[in-house]
């Protein structure tokens, strides 16, 4: 007996069989609808009209449906019509493309439909019934799963990518859950817990551990600053790594009642250096303008300051040269040259300073200038301090002024000795040092390659922040009242930056300081400059000098100096008065002596112009300060007669009959 035959026994049994059948399709839950076998629509059940809003119309035939055959289910249908039960794959409709319903629904809907066969007694397919679920809570359920995966997903990527970590904290009972990547993104190993907020805390810095405790132990709900950048020390190396945390605070209710954060961490520690290197270069920056911008103001100062000292010292020079002056006045008038030379020292230290000193370079080997001056520094830093001196075997050659460097060790000698009123030790190291890109992203000014390094270090008192910050600046002191004009360090500064090198100091109070200078390595031989001028004869001479000079008190005493001595004169006060002396005088003229910096054209202009005239016309500069009219990177143009200000009267006849007396013209054309 098929199946078919024992429900109809059963049912046989029941009063109105029929009335049962009929309730089951009007009452029952789901949607149905009875196709002829040929296709037509016979009838539907109330939840079918529930589901669509109505029936299908009139004359509506399954079989003969467009859209049906558009959305290739017709084969499948029809299958179904010839006497095989098929359930339709799930399929998203708009109501208002089924053509069977006349429907005003206008969201989207998710149908499971299956086609069964229903046949008569004989066994011959009389009907097609068909039940349809509406799946749209199941199907959106399905696809929000499937997108809170892909998101979980794309998540895990981003996490991974960007190197971060969720981090769930419990706040009830301390329990934390964090992301599967978070011991390789913080590089801890697999034997450190994570698993509460206690081993999370054991992992903070100190510092961080106690700001975050009194935080929690301050806030009125025992939440400590969400969003905060701490440090963590990683248990089996010791490093200090910067961690940043972005959270916020949420309540769970129902369920799982209790108070969490939620967030993310991530490893900062490359940022926070690289935040820390910016910051110090932008500070390096800052205090490499200040010193640009003082050094500008100085030189300027000095400038001025030589032209009036330069008429000071040769008025009372000649006054004293002469004897016309009894005592006690002569003595009165020696201490006003003695106060004008300091004031020139104190002029030539703000030229060292800024930068505009004319140098005379040679290749030479730091180790030969610290072994010529060990004699020397020992007797000035005295006998309680003890000098020590590591030298580097093979130290590579440097281009430099040798007085210069010599002027420079012996300004951080004295600063040490000052440093050490007790004694202590003063340490010279040379070394030959390699400067990579590194370094020179965090050291303004520096230019990468071979180096060699001079260093000076003492077991002083040492420097706060705040000194170190100031101790190149001109007068800059911290010693009392009367015991140094600030111009030690400043003149080491100049000296240094203007010879191509860089200095860079280290110091904590009480621990000492090291100044480290670094110059760029050569590689041409050393040189051996003899320091000692040719012997001069008389200072005087009967010549035809040109002087050309603004400053009226300068060119004055200037022209008195010469005349005393001489020499014949021809003053101007401007190039243009120069070069008319030059057309009109009608005799040689055997020397210029010009001022480099005027109004209108400066010095080396006069110069060239004036030998289209005077071709064999030697030429003497005079200048306080460098500016690359004859003078580049400190550095003398070949073949230039030079004398620095503040002149003396010594000083300017020596160089005169110098230059009158050298085998070949000094002009530059």
């Amino acid at each position: 007996m098929d199946e078919a035959s024992v429900i109809a026994a059963r049912l046989g049994g029941v009063p109105d069989a029929r009335a049962l059948l009929e309730g089951l399709f009007f009452h029952a839950p789901v949607a149905f609808h009875l196709y002829a076998a040929d296709g037509r629509s016979l009838v539907v059940n109330p939840a079918f009209r529930a589901l669509f809003g109505t029936e299908p119309p009139p004359g509506y035939n399954v079989l003969h449906d467009d859209m049906v055959a558009r959305m290739g289910l017709a084969e499948q249908i029809r299958r179904a019509f010839a006497g095989e039960t098929v359930r339709l794959p799930t399929q998203w409709y708009n109501p208002r493309d089924l053509t069977q319903v006349d429907t005003r629904a206008a969201k989207r809907i998710a149908l499971q439909t299956t086609f069964f066969p229903l046949f008569d007694r004989a066994g011959n397919l009389s009907h097609v019934g068909v039940t349809v679920h509406d799946v749209t809570f199941e199907e959106d359920l399905k696809s929000a799963y499937e997108e809170h995966r892909r998101k979980e997903h794309d998540l895990g990527l981003a996490l991974k990518a960007g190197r971060m970590v969720t981090v769930d904290s419990d706040l009830e009972n301390g329990r934390v859950h964090s992301s599967e990547n978070a011991r390789d993104v913080l590089g801890l190993p697999p034997d450190v817990p994570l698993e509460t907020q206690a081993d999370w805390m054991a992992l903070f810095h100190p510092d961080d551990r106690k700001k975050t405790e009194s935080e929690m132990a301050a806030a009125p709900d025992g939440v400590p600053k969400l969003d905060r950048v701490f440090r963590i020390i990683l248990p089996h190396t010791g490093e200090t790594r910067w961690i940043e945390r972005r959270g916020q605070l949420t309540l769970h209710t129902g369920g799982g009642r209790g108070r969490w954060v939620r967030g993310v961490i991530m490893d900062v520690t490359e940022r926070v250096r690289l935040e820390e290197a910016l910051r110090a270069t932008e500070d390096q920056l800052r205090q490499s303008q200040k010193m640009e911008a003082i050094g500008r103001l100085a030189g300027g100062i000095a400038h001025d300051f030589n032209n009036l000292l330069s008429v000071v010292l040769s008025y009372s020079d000649m006054l004293l040269s002469a004897s016309v002056v009894s005592e006690p006045h002569a003595s009165d008038l020696r201490e006003i040259q003695g106060a004008a030379e300091r004031a020139a020292n104190l002029t030539r230290a703000l030229l060292a300073f800024s930068r505009q000193q004319v140098l005379e370079p040679t290749v030479l080997d730091l180790n030969d200038v610290v072994h010529r001056m060990d004699k020397m520094l020992r007797r000035v830093i005295g006998e309680d301090i003890e000098l020590r001196w590591t030298a580097e075997p093979a130290l590579g050659r440097v281009r430099i002024d040798p007085g210069q460097i010599e002027q420079v060790l012996m300004n951080l000698a004295v600063n040490a000795r000052d440093a050490m009123p007790a004694g202590g030790k003063l340490l010279l190291e040379t070394a030959n040092i390699e400067l990579d890109a590194g370094y020179a992203q965090t050291h303004v000014g520096v230019t990468p390659g071979p180096h060699v390094m001079l260093a000076v270090t003492d077991t002083g008192a040492g420097m706060s922040k705040e000194v170190q910050a100031k101790i190149f600046e001109p007068f800059f002191t911290t010693k009392g009242l009367g015991k140094g004009t600030g111009l030690g360090l400043s003149t080491v500064f100049g000296i240094v930056r203007q010879s191509g090198g860089h200095i860079w100091v280290y110091s904590e109070p009480g621990q000492g300081t090291t100044f480290k200078l670094y110059f760029p390595r050569t590689d041409q031989p050393p040189e051996v400059k003899s320091r000692v001028g040719a012997a001069l004869g008389s200072l005087r001479g009967s010549e035809t000098l040109l002087l050309v000079e603004d400053d009226e008190q300068l060119r004055v005493v200037s022209r008195t100096i010469l005349d005393k001595n001489g020499y014949r004169v021809i003053a101007a006060g401007s190039p243009a008065d120069a070069l008319d002396h030059c057309v009109r005088e009608p005799g040689p003229i055997h020397l210029m002596i010009t001022d480099v910096v005027m109004p209108g054209m400066n010095g080396l202009q006069l110069a060239t112009q004036a030998a289209k005239v005077r071709p064999a016309m030697k030429v003497l500069y005079v200048s306080g300060y460098t500016n690359n009219t004859i003078v580049h990177h400190g550095v003398l143009d070949e073949g230039v007669a030079f004398l620095q200000k503040p002149i003396t009267p010594d000083a300017l006849l020596r160089k005169v009959r110098e230059v009158l007396d050298a085998a070949m013209p000094a002009v530059v054309a």
